[in-house]
């Protein structure tokens, strides 16, 4: 065994919630140390084969006991690090619903193995390109009684299933902000927006008739220890009832009905004018292939690419495909498009990210977009008109944007005849050319390369100034 110095060690929660242990980093490495109170149970995890098992089905990273020890831990588990680090707030519809099912999978091997799940929520989900997995060892707990029900079952509807049906009924912005940053919607409002009819009584009331129709959940959740503490003329009876209740509430019966709720939810918005752009576009492949070779011909050591409003990923999947890159990130605002790319098999490897690129919106403890998702390479293809001329972003504002996410190039189309399409007439400002694109370019980047690389696309690739 190793022994390291707490200097050396730098944790990583903001704040302690994990009664297990901490993570951290040492030496480049990600670990997790385990309170010693809880290094049987850990090593009994390790020896039942769950773990194993929950590797080999790609839902949980790879992990092992470590050689290190320090002054706080004996046990120490190394962690294989997912990156980059996807919050919920920045997954797509169909990102929560394979996250869904995958959390499901989970619970389904640990109930086959006698454990449970203490929180199953989405800040303990990270997703490996396109495969979501599961990453807290702590959320892994013993059952104490072999008829136990799903100890996360509220947290599931609360964190997945709310959110689904919400984007199910086309309500957006609802269904984002019902699971984003861990704020989840309660229960009851949620059953108030699922079922109308809770919605002519009085909130007093509604309350009553929400707690009546929950108790046979609650019920099934009680402890048999505290059941037992009841004087007998109570615990009887709800002794019956609970049984009866867990035979309905049951893991594997919980599990099979949220997976059918989960496989059947709709996302209602469907169709929007960007979700097929770049199927309408694949005409223009020779664009991508010119653009890629001037990426090879002029940029050197690229391990990582960031492709802003990249749509279905396909110039994304080119990006990792072509220049052998470790990671290609498909960052774009559009649900249709990313839960479509997500379905081809082809964009596996492609990690995709849905958010709004210009305004990004963060808590302040966690670390920024900008910060998770830089990259060697930044792409931004056919979008900075739109910015520019549509929505009226300075852009300095812009430029300063791609500075952040890069750490070395960007690659930026400039469309000189603005939001035109052929057979249209051109309408720009004066303002709005290339002598005026390339003069503010130039403040952020040194310009390697300008081409035009098609009727209405001019290539400025640069190098960040330091």
């Amino acid at each position: 065994m190793k022994s390291i110095n707490e200097s050396q060690i730098r944790y990583l929660q903001v704040r302690n919630r994990d009664e297990i242990g901490d993570l951290f980093r040492y030496k480049g490495g990600l670990y997790r140390g385990i309170n010693k109170e809880y290094e049987e149970h850990i090593q009994t995890i390790l020896g039942s084969g769950l773990l194993s098992k929950l590797i080999e089905m790609g839902i949980f990273p790879d992990s092992k006991v470590s050689e290190l020890k320090s002054e706080r831990y004996n046990l120490i588990i190394k962690h294989s690090e997912i990156t980059p680090l996807i919050y919920p707030q920045e997954w797509s519809f169909g990102m929560l619903k394979k996250a869904a099912l995958m959390v499901l999978e989970f619970a389904q091997v640990c109930d086959a193995y006698g454990y449970n799940m203490k929180d199953c929520h989405g800040l303990n989900v990270c997703f490996r390109e396109t495969q979501p997995m599961f990453v807290d060892l702590g959320s892994i707990v013993a059952k104490q009684d072999i008829n136990e029900v799903w100890h996360c079952r509220q947290e599931f509807i609360r964190f997945y299933i709310a959110p689904l049906y919400l984007w199910s009924q086309g309500l957006d912005h609802l269904a984002k902000a019902s699971f984003s940053f861990g704020n989840l919607l309660e229960l009851s409002e949620y059953n108030t927006i699922r079922y109308w009819y809770l919605r002519i009584f009085p909130k007093a009331i509604k309350s009553k008739v929400l707690e009546t129709l929950l108790l046979p959940s609650r019920l099934s959740t009680l402890s048999k220890k505290r059941i037992q503490k009841m004087p007998n003329h109570l615990s009887v009876p709800i002794n019956a009832l609970q049984n009866i209740t867990r035979s309905y509430f049951s893991v594997s019966r919980d599990i099979n009905r949220f997976k059918k709720t989960v496989k059947y939810a709709k996302y209602r918005v469907g169709r929007s004018i960007w979700s097929q752009y770049q199927r309408k576009s694949l005409g223009k492949a020779e664009r991508f292939k010119r653009i890629l070779e001037i990426i090879r011909e002029n940029c050197i050591n690229l391990n990582t690419a960031l492709d802003v409003a990249g749509n279905e990923g396909n110039f994304t999947s080119m990006l990792k495909r072509d220049l052998n890159l470790n990671t290609a990130i498909c960052q774009d605002l559009d649900i249709s498009a990313i839960d479509y790319g997500l379905t081809r098999t082809e964009h596996k490897d492609v990690t995709y990210v849905n958010y709004n690129f210009a305004t990004h919106v963060h808590k302040d403890h966690l670390p920024t977009a900008s910060e998770r998702f830089r990259c060697d390479l930044v792409t931004g293809l056919a979008i900075t008109h739109h910015l520019i001329l549509s929505q009226h972003y300075n852009v300095e504002y812009l430029m300063k944007l791609f500075s952040n996410y890069t750490n070395r190039y960007v690659l930026i189309e400039f469309m000189p005849n603005g939001l035109w399409s052929e057979g249209q007439q051109i309408t720009i400002p004066d303002w709005y050319s290339e002598k005026w694109f390339k003069e503010i370019f130039g403040k952020y980047f040194n310009v390697l390369v300008i081409e035009k690389v098609g009727k209405n696309n001019i290539v400025f690739l640069g190098e960040k100034l330091s």
